[in-house]
């Protein structure tokens, strides 16, 4: 995938969302934030399972946005 095919993934996915463009360095910051919450919330002791699953499922759209393999965002989630 070259970076104008990115950049025109990242637009429409934001677009559709948030009503607005994001860049792909926004995005990517997203998912590593979210990766970073996932990784915060699954070691905590009191787990809320939704809570973790909307997370899971965000970071996941937000690799996928970015051009991430699926086995890639697994491993980042879990390492």
């Amino acid at each position: 995938m070259n970076e104008q095919e990115m950049k025109d993934i990242v637009a429409h996915y934001n677009m559709r969302n948030y009503g607005k463009p994001r860049s792909v360095q926004e995005t990517t910051a997203r998912y590593h934030q979210k990766c970073e919450q996932y990784k915060n919330l699954r070691s905590m002791d009191n787990v809320d399972h939704e809570q973790i699953s909307m997370v899971y499922a965000e970071a996941k759209a937000l690799g996928w946005v970015i051009g991430k393999e699926e086995k890639d965002i697994y491993r980042e989630l879990n390492s």
